[in-house]
């Protein structure tokens, strides 16, 4: 890859855009916004150079993955290029039975993890969904769970309870005297529980020298809530991508 060649790296999820542009090894991380599918706003990509490559790990559907290649083709006369999971890539072996069917988001971060973690390890992904997948020291996927985030959580309660509000997702113990502080925390510490309990699982199979690595957007706050060490590494599924990326290029 020569040091002129730029590539938008894109994690479109749900919930939000991820994107960073790649110029040569350089990736510059740039500032999420709502994915809102039809009402997308791309500004913020409108105000970036043109770039030579467009690489998209698209886990919000296909109506999303049109949306998005309709605009690139419209604002920048471009195709980008959507991956998709691999039977086998970078030494990290699917364990799906039918691996295009794993989710690219997952699978892109367990492929970035893989290219530094020389043992076994699980990923933790915060977003719309909570995913807690399992790699072991060969690199073979063994699988994982997923479960509705915590705001998805509060969303579904308040959605069927119309009563109840919750305000920003944020801790504040488990003696709240507020329904509202009530509701949060309770996403917070119930999605830490499960999560806890997963890994568990997950270090009999694995060992005890199992890493764990967490990302995505509601990482931070339940990296902190978590009782293990756990590494955060906020832009794991971009890092995947710009390894895909630089593998072709």
């Amino acid at each position: 890859m020569t040091q002129e060649t730029s590539t938008l790296l894109v994690d479109m999820g749900n919930s939000r855009i991820k994107w960073a542009s790649l110029v040569g090894s350089d990736r510059r991380v740039g500032e999420p916004f709502a994915n809102r599918g039809a009402d997308t706003d791309f500004a913020t990509l409108e105000a970036i150079p043109r770039p030579q490559h467009i690489a998209i790990a698209n886990s919000a559907g296909e109506a999303c993955a049109s949306i998005f290649a309709t605009w690139c083709a419209r604002v920048w006369s471009m195709t980008p290029r959507f991956l998709r999971a691999q039977e086998n890539q970078g030494s990290l072996q699917n364990g799906y039975t039918h691996p295009e069917a794993l989710g690219v988001d997952r699978w892109l971060a367990m492929l970035a993890a893989r290219q530094t973690v020389t043992g076994a390890f699980a990923v933790v992904d915060c977003g719309t969904a909570i995913t807690v997948d399992a790699v072991g020291s060969d690199g073979h996927f063994l699988g994982g769970v997923i479960c509705a985030g915590p705001a998805s959580t509060l969303r579904a309660l308040t959605d069927a309870v119309e009563h109840l509000q919750a305000g920003q997702i944020d801790y504040q113990g488990v003696l709240n005297v507020t329904t509202a502080s009530a509701l949060t925390s309770g996403a917070l510490i119930f999605s830490c529980g499960g999560i806890e309990r997963v890994l568990s699982e997950f270090e009999a199979a694995l060992g005890k020298e199992m890493r764990v690595l967490i990302t995505g957007g509601d990482s931070e706050p339940i990296a902190g809530l978590i009782r293990r060490p756990v590494e955060q590494r906020p832009h794991l599924v971009l890092e995947g991508i710009q390894w895909v990326v630089e593998q072709r290029l």
